[in-house]
C-alpha cells in the first residue's frame, strides 16, 4: 500500500508537470499558431521515459 501511495504523490508532482509541458508543446502551441520548440519536447520525453521506466521498476516489485 506504502508504494502505491508513493508512486500516487510522485505522479501528482513529477509526472504532471512533464506531461504538462509536453500537452504544451506539441499540442497547444499548434492550437494558437506557435511554434513548437523541439529542444523542449526532446528533454521531456527523455524526462518522461526515465520516470515511466522508475514506475515499471518500482510497481514491478510489488
Amino acid at each position: 500500500m506504502a508504494i502505491l501511495a508513493m508512486g500516487m504523490e510522485i505522479e501528482a508532482h513529477e509526472f504532471d508537470s512533464v506531461a504538462s509541458k509536453l500537452g504544451w508543446e506539441q499540442i497547444l502551441k499548434n492550437f494558437f499558431g506557435l511554434t513548437t520548440d523541439q529542444a523542449v519536447v526532446e528533454e521531456e520525453e527523455i524526462k518522461l521515459g526515465k520516470m515511466l521506466d522508475n514506475y515499471e521498476a518500482r510497481l514491478g516489485d510489488s
